[in-house]
């Protein structure tokens, strides 16, 4: 086999790693390409996102380096970028990276829910709504945008928007364990403790065992 077809079979091998979250094999098979090649930027971009959700964040902070050597125009390295900021707790840095990338797609929803994280990390919970609001117009389908957009709703005690949102997200993802417990509490929070048993009742025919011990407290 030619270098460039074992270049080209590690890239596969690499890119299959990444998408089963195997993120030290990713990195391994990354490794392994020793020659430049097509869309070896993105290469990079999963090697440093694997490199961040390993906590390696020096080895991460230098192929985010490398990547934009290669590519300055590269604008998936500011969202690593951002990342690496808010694993660093540096807020305002991460929203700064954040920004880079809506700037030039508007409709990148990862870069428009980690700014909401960002922005509320930093209690500034209505930022961090507005972002969320135009993260779920690029994705419906968004469970944890929904969640989190609740979850600030909550804060503000804004709790009838809180309710919809964690309605939504259980409706996506039936299986959404936070989303039952914080519906649970917020509708125990407005004196609704009917609908919080109900709620929770549902949470344990979905076998999340974490709403047994609710039930005894809410429900006796």
């Amino acid at each position: 086999m030619s270098v460039y077809g074992i270049s080209q079979n590690n890239s596969q091998k690499a890119k299959k790693a990444f998408l089963e979250k195997n993120y030290q094999l990713t990195i391994e098979e990354i490794n392994l390409i020793k020659n430049s090649e097509v869309n070896f930027d993105s290469l990079l971009y999963l090697k440093a996102y694997s490199h961040i959700k390993l906590n390696q964040l020096k080895e991460a902070e230098k192929t985010i380096t490398h990547l934009l050597q290669i590519n300055p125009n590269y604008y998936e390295a500011f969202f690593l970028k951002g990342l690496l900021a808010v694993t660093n707790e540096n807020y305002f840095d991460a929203i700064s990276q954040f920004n880079k990338v809506i700037k030039q797609n508007p409709q990148h929803e990862k870069a428009l829910y980690n700014n909401a994280l960002a922005k509320g990390l930093l209690e500034d919970y209505k930022g961090a709504i507005q972002e969320l609001n135009a993260c779920i117009v690029v994705n419906p389908n968004y469970s944890l945008a929904y969640y989190n957009r609740g979850y600030w709703q909550e804060l503000l005690e804004e709790y009838d928007k809180s309710i919809l949102d964690y309605s939504k997200a259980i409706e996506i993802d039936k299986r959404f364990t936070e989303a039952y417990i914080a519906l649970a509490y917020v509708y125990n929070q407005k004196g609704d403790n009917i609908s919080a048993c109900q709620t929770l009742t549902k949470a344990k025919e979905e076998g999340i065992e974490s709403a047994n011990d609710l039930l005894e407290n809410f429900c006796k």
